[in-house]
């Protein structure tokens, strides 16, 4: 992973994440089952969003996630064959370029091979506040003492995501291996 220095990057980033986190905290408040998967689908609906899974083995376009925005609202297409916990990521991701880029005329049509390195990383920061809000993902690192797989399923995301989230953090360091 790239580290990023350039100090107007690193505002947007922080912007980017601190709006995941805020419309976190509204969709919450909305839907007070602890169930990410329905009240991320509820504040999708209730904004003019829709999601629609890929289905087709054979199609062409391969990707994670993907954007569609019409005149109407915006489609999200993540991937059939992925796991729902990874779905919440990519899903949260989309809704992430939707808000942060939905007035970018780029953006109509918008798929993991369509991004620059700014919007991604600007689109991942929104995912990682809205899903693993930093002062919640702190309580919880503590608690659970930085333990990945009981943080995963706290926060109901793949455990790499949670090594990036904890790296991003610098609650932990990845070493790199070493080459012979």
């Amino acid at each position: 992973m790239k580290k990023v220095t350039n100090e107007k990057v690193i505002n947007e980033i922080e912007y980017a994440e601190k709006i995941g986190s805020g419309i976190r905290e509204i969709s919450e408040s909305l839907n007070k089952n602890n169930n990410l998967d329905m009240y991320l689908k509820t504040l999708i609906k209730k904004i003019g969003g829709e999601i629609v899974y890929q289905n087709d083995k054979n199609s062409d376009v391969k990707y994670d996630v993907g954007l569609t925005i019409t005149k109407d609202g915006f489609k999200i297409h993540p991937n059939a064959f992925d796991s729902p916990i990874r779905d919440n990521f990519y899903i949260t991701k989309a809704l992430g370029d939707y808000i942060l880029f939905k007035n970018d005329k780029n953006t109509r049509n918008f798929y993991a091979s369509h991004r620059t390195d700014e919007t991604n990383t600007l689109s991942n920061a929104f995912a990682y506040g809205f899903l693993t809000p930093k002062k919640e993902f702190l309580k919880k690192s503590k608690e659970y003492k930085n333990n990945i797989t009981l943080l995963a399923t706290y926060f109901q995301i793949p455990t790499d995501f949670i090594k990036i989230r904890q790296q991003n953090l610098k609650l932990i360091t990845i070493e790199k291996e070493k080459t012979r």
